[in-house]
């Protein structure tokens, strides 16, 4: 049997790759993402966000953020903020 947790007597190093990578995004990343939406003046907001499959195409990206009045929707700013992309 190889299928006990690490450290179990039915542990087997043979069995398990040298590291375990989760799937992403990961539940964590899901659950404390960016909501889409509207945010009150004055409001705040924090979260994560997650670009799926970059580290595999591209060595940098941009954020870019259109920043819209929402009762007239006109824009009154942007926002460009430049990521490095490492696999490390």
């Amino acid at each position: 049997w190889y299928g006990g947790p690490w450290g179990s007597p039915f542990y087997s190093p043979y069995y398990y790759p040298p590291y375990y990578e989760q799937p992403l995004p990961t539940a964590d990343m899901l659950n404390s993402a960016l909501p889409e939406g509207t945010l009150e003046p004055g409001g705040t907001q924090e979260g994560f966000l997650y670009f799926q499959g970059v580290a595999r195409r591209e060595d940098a990206v941009t954020l870019q953020v259109k920043l819209v009045d929402a009762q007239t929707g006109e824009p009154f700013g942007s926002l460009r903020i430049p990521f490095q992309v490492s696999t490390k």
